[in-house]
């Protein structure tokens, strides 16, 4: 009975053997490439999130950076835009002084014409005469009653002249609300093809009456006269523009463009806007083309507009030069980074190599001696604690000498390396076969009791003394095998195989004995 179920036994651990050795032969071999195309693997991810934060970091710093550049450029517009439209406001005090002053030498019933006082009105067009030549760039200054007719004027050739049956947008603005402010006109062109404004002051009631107002008016050519003298950077720009967006004057100048009205969305908004003072965006100017940072500042009080445009290429000179060097930078820290990755992973897969090379027989490619000896020991510290059967099998070519001997050593290693490789497709996952010295072999066989092994044993047998790898003698292999015993070390099994393969030498050879 006992010798009938041994045999149930080690038919089904045959099959079992077949099954395992495709299993191993696919999942055994590649455990050692997916280590190591894992950790190749990681170390790729590793290197492009270091790369990731680099770009992310470097980003993060060259997007701030421009932001200042741009920010710093916007502030110093807006900060010449205010002076020059200091300057330009100022530059009016003089003519509102002087048209306040007039306003106090008359009366309302002196602003008619033609007068019944001829003496009188000869004095006032005198006085008239002199306050026009204390003002520089003044044309003409004038008396005009509250239903706009010129009564006095600094050049004679207009009065008596109807301005309100004329159209003049200085005798509608002169009568709109609020009626007592100094006002400025829009520009206009003159005969002589000169811009002009006019200015004028009124004259009120003692209730608050329009009854007449002083006009004067202006030459804007000492516009360009002041920003001839002001000192500016390369493509940058100061232009002054009227509310109806007409360019009054700019530096550089551009003659062709004086007088033009000038399409564009932000300035004309500012034109028509009834409060807003200040505008500040970034746009490629439609006068020259030129990309720039622009600050448009309404004037308080006058209908202008004074515009500065840094350009944006000087303004981002300095972050230009730093992304150039972020550039320069990162790409040689990208790249130190891929190849110290690309190093680590040839050092990982030497050191695999090399570990490789230091645990296996170089000839057959099982395990070595060594390595051996270390696995058999944990594997039977591991059984130690798991209660599971362990088989070691000690095997040995038969009449090896002869087939080195007959045969050529060339002819034995090819022996050796086909028994190895019979051994590496009938070992499962968990089985160790290593070449013992020489032509023997050792295989240990954790979690396989003695049929299982003895199964084991007669299918390597039988597949060693199929092959034909020494033509005029057959391959055969003697093998001893023994189970493991309570309190064996592995020298004690060792030994017991040993002495089952001296036996199975002994009794004929090809065959495999039990100790």
């Amino acid at each position: 009975m006992s010798s009938a179920t041994e045999t149930v036994d080690s038919r089904s651990a045959a099959v079992d053997i077949d099954q395992a050795a495709r299993a191993r032969r696919d999942q055994g071999e590649s455990d050692s490439k997916r280590r190591i195309s894992a950790r190749t693997r990681n170390a790729w991810l590793i290197c492009v999130v270091m790369i990731a934060t680099i770009a992310a970091a470097g980003t993060t710093q060259l997007v701030a950076s421009h932001r200042l550049a741009i920010a710093t450029a916007t502030e110093r517009a807006t900060a010449k835009g205010f002076l020059i439209a200091e300057w330009i406001a100022k530059s009016f005090d003089l003519t509102e002084y002087v048209l306040r002053d007039t306003v106090k030498r008359f009366d309302a019933d002196e602003l008619v014409y033609p007068s019944d006082n001829a003496g009188l009105h000869e004095r006032k067009t005198a006085l008239i005469i002199d306050k026009a030549a204390s003002v520089p760039n003044l044309l003409f200054l004038g008396m005009l009653n509250a239903n706009c007719v010129i009564t006095h004027t600094s050049i004679g050739g207009n009065i008596g002249l109807d301005a309100q049956e004329r159209g003049r947008e200085y005798c509608t603005l002169a009568q709109s609300e609020p009626v007592d402010a100094f006002k400025i006109s829009n520009m206009f062109t003159s005969v002589t093809n000169a811009m002009n404004v006019t200015a004028s002051m009124p004259l009120l009631s003692a209730t608050g009456q329009l009854e007449g107002f002083a006009l004067a008016g202006l030459d804007l050519g000492f516009f360009q006269q002041w920003l001839d003298l002001v000192e500016l950077e390369p493509h940058n720009v100061i232009a002054i523009f009227d509310l109806n967006s007409r360019l009054l004057t700019r530096k550089p100048l551009i003659a062709s463009q004086i007088g033009q009205r000038v399409a564009e969305e932000k300035l004309n908004t500012l034109a028509r806007s009834g409060s807003e003072a200040l505008v500040t965006h970034r746009l490629v100017s439609p006068v020259d083309g030129i990309d720039r940072i622009w600050a448009l500042r309404k004037i308080r009080g006058l209908p202008f507009i004074a515009v500065v445009g840094e350009e944006t290429r000087t303004a981002l000179g300095a972050w230009r030069q730093q992304l150039f060097l972020y550039l320069i930078g990162g790409a040689i820290l990208c790249l130190s980074i891929v190849f110290g990755t690309r190093e680590y992973i040839r050092n990982v897969r030497d050191a695999a190599t090399m570990r490789e090379l230091a645990i296996t027989d170089t000839l057959t490619g099982l395990a070595n001696r060594r390595h051996f000896m270390e696995a058999a020991e944990i594997a039977l510290a591991r059984r130690e604690r798991t209660a599971t059967p362990m088989t070691l099998i000690l095997a040995d070519l038969d009449h090896f000498k002869w087939i080195n001997d007959n045969r050529g050593h060339a002819t034995g290693d090819r022996v050796l390396r086909e028994v190895a490789s019979v051994l590496k497709d009938l070992s499962r996952k968990g089985d160790l076969a290593a070449r013992w010295g020489g032509e023997e072999f050792v295989i240990l066989l954790p979690g396989a009791g003695q049929g299982g092994a003895r199964a084991f044993a007669e299918r390597l047998r039988r597949e060693i003394a199929a092959l034909e790898s020494a033509p005029g003698r057959p391959v055969t292999l003697s093998q001893g095998l023994t189970a493991w015993q309570p309190q064996d070390t592995l020298d004690d099994m060792l030994k017991r195989a040993d002495a089952a393969l001296y036996r199975a030498k002994r009794e004929g050879r090809d065959r495999v004995d039990i100790e």
